[in-house]
């Protein structure tokens, strides 16, 4: 399988982006949050085979965002490391490990980017205990890959309450860092 991210990923990375808003648009909000299903499903207080029908339904609309949000950030990641001629690992989905080798000038480009990206929403919102920092919504997304494409397998559920809308920003911002090296220009002209 090629490694090499062709010079539009950036585009197909806020294409994945748009379509996960727009999955997002169709949960149900007048039932329970998915993010308070999977605690009581982690927990042990609900089983999945319990759950209606509609609420099984808001669980796979939910994956169906994270797996696209968990995506975009993965490929964003990639496209940043090929554009720094960083080595990928082989077949590598865990998110930390694409952000942490990268080099520090660009890590702190991308916590600027991500602090700017909070601040600029209306209205301004502070990110969650855990959520403050890209570096720390990579750590947390670190296995996001594999547990949310297989999120209805048993005993699968994440530790965490996932806030796809911080995966956003931080996927947002490496895209913002990725653009701005001579090479994406280059590729892009």
């Amino acid at each position: 399988m090629p490694t090499v991210k062709i010079p539009e990923t950036p585009d197909f990375v806020r294409g994945l982006i748009k379509s996960a808003d727009e999955i997002s648009n169709l949960l149900d909000h007048g039932t329970d949050a998915p993010r308070d299903l999977l605690k009581r499903l982690k927990s042990g207080e609900k089983k999945l085979k319990h759950l209606s029908d509609l609420e099984q339904r808001q669980l796979g609309t939910y994956q169906g965002r994270l797996v696209l949000m968990v995506l975009a950030a993965e490929l964003a990641l990639k496209f940043l490391c090929q554009q720094t001629n960083l080595k990928l690992p082989d077949n590598d989905h865990n998110l930390y490990n694409l952000f942490k080798d990268l080099k520090d000038s660009l890590k702190e480009e991308i916590e600027v980017k991500y602090s700017e990206c909070c601040r600029e929403q209306e209205p301004p919102k502070d990110p969650p205990e855990g959520w403050e920092t890209a570096d720390q919504v990579f750590q947390l997304c670190n296995k996001a890959s594999v547990q949310w494409r297989y999120l209805v397998e048993e005993e699968n559920f994440p530790d965490y309450a996932m806030q796809a809308t911080y995966l956003k920003y931080a996927t947002f911002s490496v895209l913002q860092v990725a653009e701005t090296l001579p090479q994406a220009q280059q590729e892009q002209n």
